[in-house]
Parts: C-alpha cells; structure tokens; sequence
C-alpha cells in the first residue's frame, strides 16, 4: 500500500510528466486501490473469506470488525475515489486539494484498519 500512496504522491507534485491531463483521475484510482487493499489485509487477518465477496459487501461487513465510524468512512471514501476515477464529460476532474486530503485519509484508514484486529471481540 505505501508504493501506491507514494505513486499517488508522485503524481500530485508533478514527479510524473508525462501523465498528461489523465492524471488526477489515475491518482483516484490508485487511492482507490490502496484503500482497497487495506481492506484485503485486514480480511486476510480476520475473515478471508469476505476477500471474495463483492467490495459494497466488504464494506458493509466492515461495521462489524472496524467499527461504525470507520467503516463508514471508509465506504464514503470509497466512494468519493470511485466517483472521481470515473470520466464524465460534464464533471470537473477532482482538484489537487480534494486528491491530497483523500491521500491522507486513505493513509489514515489504512492505519486504523490494521489496528481493527486488535480491537476485535468476536461474538459470543
């Protein structure tokens, strides 16, 4: 996940030139992948299982093992990236503030999802 919010970092200051005008949506999609595989890590530590269900489902089961408050900022998020990575002839591209505050949140969410096996109690 680091070479990924590094690769999103490198294209928000300009690092990568030849990106063209494609490159705020391939910063999306490359948050989006970092979260996504933030996801997968913790899955792998608590239910592999959920790694093949669809992602809105993952991201349901996520109240259940990160908690309300992070799993539905984790699902906003994920939203907000899924939108902006996808081209619409009548949206503005996201800017660079909305790219780098959704960097530092998917950096912040992937910390609080590797700490959610710890906080887990499974029931019963």
């Amino acid at each position: 996940m680091a070479q990924r919010l590094e690769a999103a970092e490198n294209l928000l200051d300009g690092s990568v030139s030849d990106a063209g005008g494609v490159w705020s949506r391939a910063v999306a999609w490359i948050l989006r992948l970092a979260l996504e595989q933030a996801v997968d890590q913790l899955w792998a530590q608590v239910a592999p299982e959920l790694m093949r269900c669809p992602m809105r489902a993952q991201l349901l089961a996520l109240r259940v093992y990160a908690g309300p408050e992070t799993a539905g900022q984790v699902g906003a998020l994920w939203a907000a990236l899924s939108r902006a990575a996808h081209h619409l002839d009548y949206e503005m591209a996201p800017s660079v503030t909305d790219l780098r505050r959704w960097r530092d949140q998917t950096a912040e969410l992937a910390r609080a999802l590797e700490l959610a096996p710890l906080a887990h109690q499974p029931f019963g």
